[in-house]
């Protein structure tokens, strides 16, 4: 981990999302990037699956004191869009501390107010340890029809709004000087029970191998999901290909 607030340090690429490598699960300890993507995705549908695919951006702008702002966007298969602002700061040169707050369209309560709270520790050089937990709050009523569909009926009997709570576990690790490894498991609870279909638990894990020796970098991740909200309407599992450039 660097010494000061503006070379920050290398810790599990997140998406997304993000969100959240994927969908709002940003890597915010890297400082400034830019990130563009298309990910192909297997998307389970009543017994069948069906190949989509999505593109987008990710970028995130930090001053030198660590505050810092962010947005995303996918099109293709999903349609989502987010914005925030937070704060990044070193706690010792081993130890990084992040808090920030989002909007976001597309997830899956529909539109959400989110929150999320990490750290991040450098075990040695080459190896980094990650966590974080989140809070997202629906602001659009939905009913267990919609809530499958992830669009929003306000006119609807019976409506809920999201309110889903995450933890997130990772590490990454640098190969060689040349390549690092990432990883992270997200478990997300839904405690609106009106919601609730088949669980009330969706669980995912990501990994991501990015090439570092270049300004420009390429990397793929892997996306697969273990257990979903809805049985039999979710993504099964995603490979996801894209560069980023840190500024």
């Amino acid at each position: 981990m660097k010494k000061t607030i503006i070379a920050l340090p290398t810790t599990v690429a997140t998406l997304l999302s993000f969100g959240v490598m994927a969908h709002g699960n940003v890597d915010v300890s890297k400082g400034s990037q830019i990130e563009v993507f298309t990910a192909f995705e297997d998307e389970a549908n009543h017994g069948k699956t069906k190949t989509e695919q999505s593109y987008g951006f990710e970028a995130i702008y930090m001053n030198a004191h660590g505050t810092f702002v962010y947005a995303e966007a996918e099109a293709g298969d999903h349609e989502f869009y987010q914005v925030g602002v937070g704060h990044y700061m070193n706690v010792t040169d081993d130890v990084g501390l992040f808090v920030y707050g989002s909007y976001a369209d597309g997830g899956v309560g529909d539109q959400e107010v989110r929150a999320r709270v990490g750290t991040d520790y450098q075990v040695i050089g080459d190896l980094t340890l990650s966590a974080r937990v989140g809070y997202d709050h629906g602001t659009s009523s939905m009913d267990k029809s919609s809530y499958q569909t992830g669009h929003s009926h306000g006119h609807a009997h019976n409506t809920y709004k999201s309110q889903v709570g995450r933890v997130d576990l990772g590490f990454s690790y640098e190969l060689m000087h040349m390549a690092e490894l990432s990883f992270n498991y997200v478990n997300q609870k839904q405690f609106e029970d009106g919601l609730n279909n088949d669980r009330d638990v969706n669980r995912h894990y990501e990994a991501r191998v990015s090439y570092v020796e270049t300004a420009i970098q390429p990397y793929v991740e892997f996306r697969n999901t273990t257990a979903s909200f809805i049985a039999d309407h979710y993504e099964e599992q995603a490979f996801q290909f894209g560069v980023s450039y840190a500024f």
